[in-house]
């Protein structure tokens, strides 16, 4: 009763309906968000239907025949209906891999989101991952602000004040400044590295999602200090991209930016900060990054990533009893 195709440019627009009703999608799934580097990646987007109706999608590209749910995406997985048990979902897996079997594929690589994005729902893919024999290669330390929780230390108040004292002001939607004169300097002089979204890329995903995308800046005697982008969700708002410039652990003025930025999402139930992992195996934690996430009242979760075998589709034969 399940049947699995690749996904075709005639369905973009069933499969942008199907997120707008999905129980654990956001706009990172819409095909305008999906599509803004489709130079960088091979498509390899899949649909599962029930009968006739489309009950799943699976956000892919492909590299060296191995699928991976999706390399440009922050996180991915399996994006599924509101009415799916878990005995539809677990064989909507196992068609999922058949089907990449039968097409000379060996391997998925499951990038799944944390459990902020998908809470206790999202849950029943860890029993699936393990029927299924999936291994787990990578574990992110991922941090998180409860936005109930949200306290900052004794530094941080410090250098609030300062900026305060100095007479910083917030601006919103200086993307251009921000990349020219905050983040592409930054992260060339630091670590000979470009944001992952050229300005160009990112004010075309803003004119796609004019109300998820935002930014904010810190000025100092009209001057511009510090810079966050920010992507909102409906329970949930995710720093993006942060920096300050060569001053700002004197002027205090990116400590002002988050305090104000976290402060006006109180509402939100969660505030995302990202990574602390580093290296290529990522099995460091950058401890001054870890330490500065905390002092706003960040804890750490898991952000989990696995590897599955296609052949293990044929499990299935021996999981009920």
């Amino acid at each position: 009763m399940i049947t699995i195709r690749k996904y075709d440019i005639n369905d973009k627009a069933n499969w942008d309906k199907f997120v707008a009703s999905a129980k654990n999608a956001t706009f990172l799934f819409y095909r305008d968000f999906m599509e803004y580097h489709k130079d960088r990646f091979e498509d390899y987007s899949l649909l599962c239907f029930k009968k006739e109706k489309l009950v799943a999608i699976l956000p892919a590209n492909i590299k060296d025949n191995i699928v991976y749910s999706h390399q440009g995406l922050s996180y991915g997985g399996l994006i599924t209906s509101k009415s799916l048990r878990l005995d539809d979902t677990l064989f909507i897996m196992v068609k999922i891999l058949e089907f990449l079997n039968s097409n000379g594929i060996v391997k998925l690589i499951y990038k799944k989101p944390s459990t902020i994005y998908q809470e206790l729902e999202g849950l029943q893919m860890n029993s699936i991952l393990f029927i299924l024999k999936a291994k787990m290669y990578r574990s992110d330390a991922y941090l998180v602000i409860e936005s109930n929780m949200y306290n900052v230390n004794r530094n941080r108040k410090r250098a609030i004040n300062k900026a305060i004292n100095s007479g910083a002001k917030i601006q919103e939607n200086k993307f251009k400044e921000f990349w020219r004169d905050i983040l592409v300097p930054n992260l060339n002089n630091r670590f000979n590295v470009a944001p992952v979204h050229t300005i160009n890329e990112l004010l075309l995903l803003k004119s796609f999602f004019q109300k998820k995308i935002h930014c904010y800046t810190a000025h100092i005697n009209n001057e511009i200090k510090a810079g966050v982008v920010v992507f909102e969700f409906d329970n949930i708002v995710h720093i993006q991209y942060s920096s300050g410039s060569d001053t700002r652990n004197e002027d205090g003025a990116l400590d002002f930016l988050f305090d104000n930025v976290f402060k006006k999402y109180l509402d939100k139930k969660y505030i995302s900060l990202g990574s602390c992992s580093e290296g290529e195996e990522i099995r460091k934690i950058n401890r001054g990054l870890l330490y500065w996430k905390e002092s706003f009242g960040a804890i750490t979760i898991p952000q989990e990533f696995y590897e599955v075998e296609t052949s293990n589709f044929s499990l299935i034969d021996n999981i009920y009893t």
